[in-house]
């Protein structure tokens, strides 16, 4: 099993998360398959850290290859066994393990893996209002029941709110200008025409 990297910036944000950040919100899948729950943010090495935490059943999670052009990512893993992308590599991680994503890399965030639930606490940096906004609305899907077989909200409806609150979200190999002005509004559009 490869390793997650380690770096004392991600080792110091995983003692961060063994006393997490107040809770914020908290969202419910009606069939409880996924958790979203927002915390407060947190001062480290000179920034703010939005934090977001997630509780996965077994094979949900996020799997879009995408990218932060401005923001870095660490995930602590809590409990259970997660896959994910890193660059081309798939890779595993299990509790108390900390993945780490710097701004421009190609991803996909944690998945639950073996059959198994997994709890995943993620830190973005640095922390802005259209974090906030695309946690609260992603939240508000998850509770509304709102998500696909993967337990996450429909792509449209996720590049729609991403495309609203100005969230740093880009699929990995299209360019951000072609994203920012065509491909994403085009795609919020569908998911507009899709909620009527």
């Amino acid at each position: 099993m490869a390793q997650a990297p380690v770096t004392s910036s991600a080792d110091a944000i995983a003692k961060l998360a063994i006393e997490p950040p107040p809770v914020v919100g908290r969202f419910r899948s009606p069939d409880a398959r996924v958790v979203v729950t927002l915390r407060g943010l947190v001062w480290h090495n000179g920034s703010w850290w939005a934090c977001l935490e997630r509780a996965l059943g077994p094979g949900q999670g996020l799997t879009a290859p995408h990218r932060h052009d401005q923001t870095d990512e660490i995930h602590v893993v809590k409990e259970g066994c997660v896959r994910y992308m890193q660059g081309l590599r798939f890779r595993t991680a299990i509790a108390g393990q900390v993945i780490q994503y710097k701004a421009g890399a190609a991803h996909m965030d944690p998945w639950a893996a073996n059959g198994q639930p997994a709890r995943v606490m993620t830190f973005l940096s640095p922390a802005s209002t259209p974090w906030i906004e695309l946690g609260m609305r992603i939240g508000r899907m998850t509770k509304h029941g709102h998500l696909t077989s993967r337990g996450q909200p429909p792509l449209d409806a996720f590049m729609g709110a991403v495309h609203e609150t100005g969230a740093d979200v880009w699929a990995a190999g299209l360019p951000t200008f072609l994203q920012r002005w065509i491909t994403t509004p085009a795609i919020a559009a569908v998911a507009r025409i899709r909620a009527r």
